[in-house]
């Protein structure tokens, strides 16, 4: 989301392609979320929020560059998915609820949504925006 808000285009040969990225944030998802969920039992919201968490702090230690972008994609991520939630909230009345039963552990809400999906969307959005990047060494540069 970054890219396209700022109009950023991909910039080659900004650093080394780290291939070897994919397999490290495969193993950052499956390993927390097996031994938090699977085996202490706490709630995957959590598990899979750490483990983004967790592919953030790695991309921005070995990238940072991407560290604003990362920060700005999680921003308007979760602003995306508020509207979202919103819309949801107008069109389908009880949809979520319905549709996420377990995934207020907390019972917190921001406008009647809940805050783990907030939280969720936000560091998908710290993990995800940058991701590309972090696995093929390009930079970004305005258009």
């Amino acid at each position: 989301m970054y890219k396209v808000f700022f109009n950023m285009a991909v910039a080659e040969g900004h650093e080394q392609p780290r291939g070897w990225l994919v397999i490290a944030f495969l193993i950052i998802i499956i390993l927390p979320l097996f031994i938090l969920t699977d085996l202490l039992h706490i709630n995957s919201i959590f598990s899979s929020t750490f483990s983004l968490l967790l592919i953030a702090i790695l991309t921005w230690i070995l990238r940072p560059d991407l560290l604003k972008p990362s920060i700005v994609s999680g921003i308007l991520v979760v602003v995306l998915f508020f509207l979202v939630y919103k819309a949801m909230q107008v069109i389908f009345p009880s949809a979520i609820e319905y549709w996420c039963m377990g995934c207020n552990p907390l019972g917190l809400r921001i406008s009647g949504i809940n805050i783990e999906e907030l939280l969720w969307d936000f560091s998908w959005g710290l993990a995800g925006g940058p991701m590309v990047e972090a696995v093929t060494g390009e930079g970004l540069q305005r258009r």
